[in-house]
Formats: C-alpha cells, sequence, structure tokens
C-alpha cells in the first residue's frame, strides 16, 4: 500500500506522527466522529418560530453588542448630511417590500421599526446627487398621512401588518416648500413551489455541485418585473443579504451551478444554515419632480430556509478571497510592440455580460481633449530657468475636423469588424436621456482642448477633475448611460475619451485612450459594463509628423496613428470575446437570467 506521512501537532506527544493511507483515514474518522459526539450534546435553537407569520423578533443583548452594527452605524453617521432643506440636491428612492423574510436572517445597521415576519414595509433611501455621501430631508416624510421617522443613515423605515397592504401615498417635504408626492403599490405576489424538486419547507441542501432549479407560482406576474433570488452570507459574523442571480419573471428559475460562485457579494462565504429568497422587484423612475432625481420600487419576496453544504459551506473571507474560482475575471494586455497597447478588463460574470450579446451601439462620447503646453526646470548656475513649451496654436474648426475624422474611422470599423448597429450621433445626442451629459467646452480655451464628434459630451470621468467635478451619489436607473440604453433601446453604451499630454521633449501629443463600455443594468441596484479598456501609445515626434503631407489635422491624425488606434481596438475586441468564449461561466449566467 502507497506509504504517506499524516502530519499532525500533538500537544501531549510534540513529535510528528508517520503512518499508512488507511491509519490517517481512521485518524480523521475519529476526531469527526468526537466533534459529531460533541455537536450533539450541544443545544440546537429552534428558530421556526421566526418562519411564522407575525413573528416579531426582539433584539438579543450580543445583537446589541455586534461590533460591526456600531462600525456601520458610526460610517452611516459620518457620511449623512444634516437635514437640508432642498430635495433638488437629493436621490431618493422610495420601497414597497410585500411580505418580509424573517427579521433574524439580517441584522440591518438602521432602526426597521414595525417589522414582521410576512409583514410590508415602506422605507425610503436620500443620498447626496450633487456631491459624496448620504442625505436627509429638513421637512417630514408621511405615509397616508402618517409619518416615516428617521432611521438613520440618510433612511426612514415603518413596517405594517399584512392586512395593511394596498396602495400607499408616501409624501415628502422640505423647509423650503418643496414637495414630492407618489403613489406605490406592493409588487405582485409569488410563491416558491420547490426547490430542485423538494416542496417548499422540506430540507434542501445546495452544495455547488449542481445547477439548482426553483420552480413559483405567479413568478411570471408581472412581466416588467425582475426576480431576485437571494442568499445570506456572512461577513466577520455579520450576515449580508446578497443576490445570486437575477432572472426575467417567469414561473422556473434556473441557476447555473456557477452563480454560486460568481454572485453580488463574491467572493464572501454563505451561511450554513441559510434562506433562498424569491424577491419580484418592479423598479419606476419619476422623472419632472422637485427631487433631484426619484424612483419607486414596488416588491413582493417569498423564501424558504435552506442548508448549504460541501466545499461551498466551507471558508471564510480570507481563504475565499484567494479561491481563482470565485474571483472569475478577464484581463489582458495587446501586442506590447505595436503603436497601440491595449489594456482590457472585464469584471465579473455577475455584472459584466459576454460581448456576444452586443448588437445595437449608441456612441454617448468620443472625445479629444488634452493640455497643450509643458514646462521644465533645471538649475544653471545661479539661475532657476523654467522653459515653457506650447503645441501650435489650431483653430477650433481644425481640433473639430481632427475628431470627426477619428470618429468616422471608429464607426465604419466597428461596423465592419464587428457587425456593430451604431445608432446616428445625432439620434443619440438628441435624444431626452443626452440632458444629462456633461457640457464640454468644445473648442480651444487657452492652452486647453475640448472637442467632441459631431458635438458628442462627456459621459464618465477620466481625470480626478472629472471625478470630483462629477461627485454623486445616486441610483443606476438615474445614470446616463442606463437612461440611454433604456430610451434608445440598445445593447451597449460607449464611452471613447482621447486625453492628449503635451511632450515637453518630443513636441508631441501623447494620447492615452479610455473607453468604457456600458450594459443594461443588473438590477435596480448593480450597474454592468461589458469592458473597459486603456490605450496609449508613443507618437511621432512634432518635427517628425510635419513631413507628413496633408492639412493639418491629417497630419496630427497620422500623429496620433488614429488609424492604427482603430485597427488594435477591433483586434482586442476579437481577443477578449475569444476569451469569454473560453471561460464559458460569462455565457451560462447571462443565458439563465434571460
Amino acid at each position: 500500500m502507497k506509504q504517506i506521512v499524516f502530519k499532525t501537532l500533538l500537544l501531549f506527544l510534540g513529535f510528528s506522527l508517520s503512518s499508512n493511507l488507511s491509519f490517517a483515514q481512521s485518524f480523521k474518522d475519529k476526531i469527526k466522529a468526537s466533534k459529531d459526539k460533541l455537536a450533539a450534546k450541544m443545544p440546537t435553537k429552534d428558530n421556526s418560530a421566526t418562519y411564522e407569520c407575525g413573528y416579531i423578533h426582539k433584539t438579543t443583548l450580543a445583537e446589541k453588542a455586534n461590533p460591526m452594527k456600531a462600525l456601520q452605524k458610526g460610517l452611516g453617521a459620518a457620511f449623512t448630511a444634516e437635514g437640508q432643506p432642498d430635495l433638488g440636491t437629493m436621490s431618493i428612492s422610495i420601497f414597497y417590500q410585500a411580505h418580509l423574510h424573517p427579521q433574524t436572517v439580517m441584522r440591518y445597521p438602521t432602526k426597521i421599526p414595525g417589522w414582521e415576519t410576512c409583514g410590508d414595509a415602506v422605507f425610503l433611501g436620500f443620498s447626496n446627487k450633487n456631491g459624496i455621501g448620504l442625505s436627509a430631508t429638513d421637512g417630514k416624510v408621511l405615509m397616508d398621512n402618517q409619518e416615516i421617522l428617521d432611521a438613520g443613515m440618510g433612511t426612514h423605515f415603518l413596517g405594517f401588518k399584512p392586512s395593511e397592504r394596498g396602495t400607499k401615498t408616501v409624501t415628502i417635504t422640505s423647509s423650503d416648500g418643496d414637495k414630492v408626492n407618489v403613489q406605490l403599490d406592493p409588487g405582485a405576489p409569488l410563491e416558491i413551489k420547490s426547490i430542485n424538486g423538494v416542496a417548499k419547507g422540506d430540507a434542501v441542501t445546495i452544495d455547488g455541485t449542481k445547477d439548482v432549479v426553483i420552480e413559483l407560482a405567479n413568478g411570471d406576474a408581472d412581466p416588467n418585473s425582475q426576480l431576485h433570488v437571494q442568499m445570506v452570507c456572512k461577513l466577520m459574523g455579520t450576515p449580508i443579504m446578497y443576490d445570486i442571480i437575477v432572472t426575467k419573471a417567469k414561473n422556473k428559475i434556473y441557476i447555473p451551478k456557477e452563480a454560486f460562485k460568481s454572485f453580488e457579494g463574491s467572493p464572501s462565504p454563505f451561511a450554513k444554515k441559510n434562506i433562498i429568497i424569491v424577491n419580484r422587484v418592479t423598479e419606476k423612475v419619476i422623472n419632472n419632480t422637485e427631487a433631484g432625481a426619484l424612483r419607486t420600487i414596488s416588491a413582493y419576496m417569498d423564501w424558504a430556509p435552506v442548508s448549504v453544504g460541501g466545499e461551498l459551506g466551507k471558508g471564510n473571507v480570507i481563504t475565499m478571497g484567494m479561491d481563482s474560482t470565485k474571483n472569475v475575471s478577464i484581463s489582458f494586455k495587446t501586442d506590447t510592440l505595436a503603436e497601440y497597447v491595449f489594456n482590457v478588463g472585464k469584471g465579473s460574470p455577475y455584472n459584466s455580460p459576454p460581448t456576444k450579446l452586443i448588437k445595437n451601439v449608441a456612441v454617448a462620447s468620443f472625445m479629444v481633449r488634452g493640455n497643450l503646453e509643458a514646462s521644465e526646470t533645471n538649475i544653471e548656475g545661479d539661475w532657476i530657468v523654467t522653459t515653457t513649451k506650447w503645441f501650435p496654436k489650431l483653430t477650433d474648426d481644425t481640433w473639430q475636423n481632427l475628431v470627426d475624422a477619428m470618429y468616422s474611422d471608429f464607426e465604419t470599423k466597428l461596423t465592419n469588424g464587428m457587425g456593430y448597429n451604431l445608432l446616428s450621433l445625432d439620434k443619440v445626442t438628441s435624444s431626452e436621456a443626452y440632458k444629462h451629459a456633461k457640457t464640454i467646452e468644445q473648442g480651444v480655451v487657452g492652452n486647453f482642448v475640448e472637442v467632441g464628434a459631431a458635438g458628442t459630451k462627456r459621459i464618465v470621468a477620466t481625470t480626478s477633475t472629472d471625478f470630483w467635478k462629477d461627485a454623486s451619489i445616486t441610483f443606476g436607473s438615474d445614470f446616463i448611460s442606463e437612461r440611454l440604453i433604456k430610451e434608445l433601446d440598445v445593447d451597449m453604451v460607449l464611452s471613447v475619451v482621447v486625453d492628449l499630454n503635451f511632450n515637453f521633449a518630443t513636441e508631441a501629443l501623447e494620447p492615452k485612450i479610455s473607453i468604457a463600455a456600458f450594459a443594461p443594468n443588473v438590477s435596480y441596484k448593480t450597474a454592468a459594463q461589458y469592458y473597459s479598456m486603456t490605450a496609449t501609445s508613443v507618437p511621432k515626434s512634432l518635427e517628425k509628423s510635419k513631413a507628413h503631407s496633408g492639412s493639418v489635422e491629417e497630419v496630427i491624425y497620422k500623429m496620433l496613428n488614429a488609424e492604427t488606434f482603430t485597427n488594435t481596438y477591433i483586434d482586442a475586441l476579437k481577443q477578449l470575446e475569444a476569451k469569454e468564449i473560453a471561460t464559458p461561466v460569462y455565457g451560462n449566467l447571462w443565458e439563465a437570467k434571460q
């Protein structure tokens, strides 16, 4: 029999034990039996009552003393503004959640008065649309003229009995006279019938080795809704609920086994005693109100207790963080000897759909911008000498011709090379959603140039200046990319920004190109992106570029190796497509979402 060395630390012997395989297995069996015996002697807590409708949980001393809850409250308070008089500075989400899960499966850092199993709740979240952090009104929040009290961290919460279920009117006021008044209903009811063929309520174990099928009654009732399948993970002992998959409304949900390793909270470890929740969610964005941004969310959930076993039930945050199967992503660099080098990144399969889903495309931003001067400081004897150089001054029309020529090549090759249908830029920029784009200079100002092809503007931040200028905490459906996707009915919204930097030595314009490819949101709370790319090149010097014939914009076009940029971009897309096929979890998950 094959010999192995089975090493263990024995405190009372202090030496290594060498044994054959059968002895080692016997030793492991004894340890397991000892643990099972000890577990059998431990009292088990019966929490079945918490699943009964009407159950109201009483907070325990241990829950009150939980350090993570105190930390969450402290951080939330630090990032929440005092009551504000202007609702126009806020993004407001109003939720009506019907048929609440047992409170004990989660620990909420905010107050949740009135929560009971199977009950309903209306709650609101306020965030700072014009900056960073959470927000609050200095007025009142009412539901059918009953005040919904502040629950902390920019939220208000009011639970009530299922007998009171029905249309609710929510009113928000502020001291400067702003008022928001909306009606909302609970989500259409649904019910879990079975999980993997096992009737709801009977023992079910999910171990990640096989696909999971959930059968529902009335799952397809609202075609405008999405179904969120959720489970609980534990982070430092604190239960957190995450989406495993989000699908269209239907009566049978198919969850590929890979989804349990590529979910919203991956690589977080699952709680062994768990729950599966199916929550129907219908989101509605409401425009033209006195709020900065406003949406309502109507929801209805059902749930069933489950156990998590096998490898899926093992590990902690640290070990799961090192598990490559729970951290799937794609990243690569194109040929480093080419004129343009692309760094390509694709996120988790949960929020990064495969590029094979792309057909109709709206290019929302195609810009050239940059700094046209550079300085160099040297010490010459007793003097500190600063020398400044400038790129030759060009007219606004010249820069516009340059960016239009670059886009023309880009559009042609993306259409022919990838088979995409690109909407005209006029159709994109004339849309209602495009009013949310960021304004640009659209010409030369001092030693800075910023122009967009056919009048396109900026929709993403590519510099730290952009980031702080755009700072906003709002919901995903308020993002311009998602607004464009919905209004124009496209599969992808694309942003291409060519940032130029004037090189003091070569007097050339060095490009760094940022590309962001936005996909339809995963859900009301999660945005999606096909990929992001950055491309860099070492351009020809100004002196060498002057040898080119043609107009001024044609000379710069050649300096920037513009045609090579587009060719390499198409090549990078095809490489990404091949890598997605080699990583089938991307395709499997997104097919299941349909």
